[in-house]
């Protein structure tokens, strides 16, 4: 039976799994609009209508707080991209990938702003010899590896370069789109209409610097 959470000041009854995501939900804004020092668990459990022992025993800590918000953007990003078109064309589907991460950069701000920002709160190791940055972990990620496994396959057809490693160009990909989404968030473009022609010309300008004359001619196909 689905655990729930108390009615107060007239709030509707919360299963575990929805207490959970609002909580998180008020979490990732205060540290958005605040940083990690406006995250205090006090007010936290306060906005989320529930209470500092209730945050204790879903996620341990405060540290266990970061890890989980870290965790649910990533999440969230994957349930973009698989309701992306799977397109049978490896290309489309490279591209589609690519419009998922806009997508839900945009109608995810908040969460988009601490996945891959510096000043994540999430605890580096304690030995100081394999500790390393936050964004390093972005590859093991199965957002990253669903790109991974479309440029396989472009890779697999002949349509990259065989010069560059699955990892080279997803790198690339991921940075420009990355970018992209960041300055579009920060108010860059004038308008949707040139932050849509932005997001379209530089990352279709980094694909095809990976393309081979097939690949090439395959784009303009399905272009």
């Amino acid at each position: 039976m689905s655990e729930t959470l108390p009615k107060k000041r007239g709030r509707p009854l919360l299963n575990a799994e929805d207490r959970r995501i609002e909580i998180l939900d008020c979490a990732v804004e205060m540290i958005a609009e605040g940083g990690l020092p406006a995250l205090s668990l006090r007010k936290l459990a306060s906005a989320a209508g529930t209470t500092t022992m209730s945050i204790y025993t879903l996620f341990g800590s405060k540290e266990g707080l970061a890890h989980a918000l870290y965790q649910e953007g990533f999440h969230r990003l994957v349930d973009y991209q698989q309701k992306a078109k799977k397109d049978p064309h490896p290309l489309a589907w490279v591209g589609n990938l690519g419009n998922a991460y806009r997508r839900f950069a945009r109608e995810n701000p908040a969460y988009y702003s601490l996945m891959i920002n510096a000043t994540m709160p999430l605890p580096e190791s304690h030995d100081a010899e394999v500790a390393e940055p936050i964004a390093r972990r972005i590859s093991t990620e199965a957002a990253y590896r669903e790109l991974m496994s479309a440029i396989d396959l472009c890779q697999d057809e002949g349509f990259v370069n065989p010069a560059y490693s699955s990892k080279q160009i997803a790198d690339a990909l991921w940075a420009i789109v990355h970018g992209l989404c960041s300055l579009e968030l920060a108010g860059y473009c004038s308008s949707e209409q040139e932050a849509d022609e932005r997001f379209e010309v530089g990352s279709s300008a980094v694909l095809r610097g990976f393309l081979t004359e097939k690949g090439k001619n395959a784009a303009l196909r399905i272009s």
